[in-house]
C-alpha cells in the first residue's frame, strides 16, 4: 500500500510538471511584444521581430508559432505567407523551454490594398 500511494504522489508530480511547461499559465496574460517583422519562415513557423517599444534597444526576438496560434488583420484571421518584413505587429507569446511560443500575432497594417476600379486610372 505505501508503495502504491509513493507512485501514486510521484506520477502526479510528473503529470503537474508537465502541464506547467506546455502552456502559459491559465488566466494570466500572455507577454507582448511590439516591433517591425524583419523575416517570415512559413515552413518552420517562425517570425522574427525588430522590438521598437520604449526601452528596448531594438533587439530582435524571434517566435514560432504554437499550434493554436492564430495571425489577425485588421479585417480577418490570416495565414504566416501573409505577413511581409517590415509590417507592425504585436505578438501575444508565452516562453517555453527557452523558445518563445506566439499564441497571437495582431498585424497593424491594411489586409487587403485597395486597388483602382477596372476602367478608372489611378
Amino acid at each position: 500500500m505505501r508503495k502504491l500511494s509513493v507512485v501514486a504522489v510521484a506520477l502526479s508530480a510528473l503529470v503537474g510538471m508537465t502541464a506547467a511547461a506546455a502552456a502559459a499559465p491559465a488566466g494570466q496574460p500572455a507577454e507582448k511584444a511590439v516591433g517591425n517583422v524583419v523575416s517570415v519562415n512559413p515552413r518552420t513557423r517562425t517570425v522574427i521581430i525588430k522590438e521598437t517599444a520604449k526601452g528596448e534597444d531594438g533587439r530582435q526576438v524571434a517566435f514560432t508559432m504554437g499550434d493554436r496560434g492564430r495571425i489577425e488583420f485588421k479585417d480577418k484571421v490570416g495565414r504566416m505567407n501573409e505577413l511581409k518584413v517590415g509590417d507592425v505587429v504585436t505578438v501575444e507569446f508565452h516562453p517555453n523551454k527557452g523558445r518563445f511560443i506566439a499564441d497571437a500575432i495582431h498585424v497593424a497594417r491594411n489586409a487587403r490594398p485597395k486597388l483602382p476600379k477596372p476602367g478608372k486610372k489611378g
